[in-house]
This record gives C-alpha cells, sequence and structure tokens, in this order.
C-alpha cells in the first residue's frame, strides 16, 4: 500500500494565494495587453511620414489589427474550450509581445501590417482565453461582478493606452512607443508564469 506523502509546510497555503491573484493577473494581462495596443494612436501620422504612404494607406495599420481580431475571435473561443487555458493565454500574450517588437523594427508597411495583425491575432486570444478563465474561476452568483471586472479592466488599458504611446513617443519617437507595447506584453507574460502555472484551484485550471 502507497504511503501518501505528506505536501511540504506552508504549500497548501502559497497556493490558496496564488489561486486569490490568479483572476487578478488575468485582469493585470488584459489592461496591459491593451494598454500597449492603444499607443499606436498618436503615432500613426509619424509612421505614415516615415513610411512615405498615404492616410489611406496607414490606416490599413488600424484595420489588419480588427481584421485579424475578427477572424481569430471564434477560433480563439473553440480552442478556449479544447486546450489548455494558461498555455494558450500566455502564447496571446506572447504574440502580441512579437508583434509589437516587429512593428516597431519595420522599415515598411508591408512588415508593419503584418506586425499588427500579429498583434491582433494575440488580442484576440488573450481577450476570449482571459474572459473564460475569470469566469470559470468565478462562483455563478459572481460570474457578473467578474465579467464586469474583466472588461473594466479592458476598458482601462484602452482609455490610457494613447497616453501611454504619446509619453513613449515624446522620449523615443513611434519605435519607442511601439516596443512599449511589447515590454507591456511581456511584463504580462511574466506575471502569468509566475503565478497562474503555479496555482492547481479551480481558478487558474
Amino acid at each position: 500500500m502507497r504511503r501518501r506523502v505528506a505536501p511540504p509546510p506552508g504549500l497548501r497555503e502559497r497556493n490558496a494565494v496564488l489561486a486569490k491573484l490568479a483572476p487578478l493577473v488575468v485582469y493585470s494581462n488584459i489592461f496591459l495587453v491593451m494598454l500597449g495596443l492603444g499607443a499606436i494612436g498618436p503615432n500613426l501620422t509619424d509612421i505614415r511620414r516615415d513610411f512615405d504612404v498615404s492616410y489611406g494607406a496607414i490606416s490599413w495599420g488600424v484595420s489588419a489589427f480588427a481584421f485579424a481580431r475578427l477572424f481569430t475571435n471564434l477560433p480563439a473561443g473553440v480552442a478556449a474550450g479544447r486546450l489548455p487555458r494558461v498555455p494558450l493565454l500566455m502564447a496571446g500574450t506572447l504574440c502580441v509581445a512579437a508583434g509589437g517588437l516587429a512593428a516597431a523594427a519595420s522599415n515598411g508597411l508591408e512588415l508593419f501590417l503584418v506586425a499588427r495583425a500579429l498583434q491582433g491575432v494575440g488580442s484576440s486570444i488573450s481577450t476570449t482565453v482571459g474572459l473564460t478563465i475569470v469566469l470559470d474561476g468565478a462562483a455563478p452568483e459572481r460570474r457578473g461582478r467578474a465579467s464586469g471586472t474583466f472588461h473594466s479592466a479592458l476598458g482601462g488599458g484602452a482609455l490610457f493606452g494613447p497616453g501611454f504611446g504619446a509619453l513613449l513617443a515624446e522620449f523615443g519617437g513611434w519605435r519607442a512607443a511601439l516596443a512599449g507595447t511589447a515590454v507591456a506584453a511581456t511584463l504580462s507574460f511574466a506575471l502569468l508564469a509566475l503565478v497562474l502555472r503555479h496555482v492547481s484551484a479551480a481558478p487558474a485550471a
């Protein structure tokens, strides 16, 4: 008969604390993702001038992101029901970070649009999977509140994002602003890796 090994002292308490932090980390994730993605707004004119393209052409910097989100939302929702959600959320966040770096380094409109589309894919995954994790971890009577808090974090990131981008552009131009989107997403990725991967309780499972 196998003897049950007692968990190390303090492990249960640590997991309980991490389980309570898990929803906050997901809220932080969507805030930081949207904070970074809004940074492009004040910088479109400078990007257009550097790429020497028309206003209509540079508007695709916004449309590429939106189309990528549109076509990724449903597959992301299906994946959230079939695949482990924490790795999915981390993958979406990584897409946002990689897209931000590629956009900051781009020297032409084509690469810039591909990078923005990659950020759109990552944003869709982060939003869809993050909301699924939050609602799954909330008690039935608290799901409305959890959903409201998630969307408040999303809206807060979108609200402060343009100011974030404008502030970074003051110091390093539009490339610094877009690199800032990658830094914000990378910070969120690190928080997910530190907290959610250690949680065995329902809010992060």
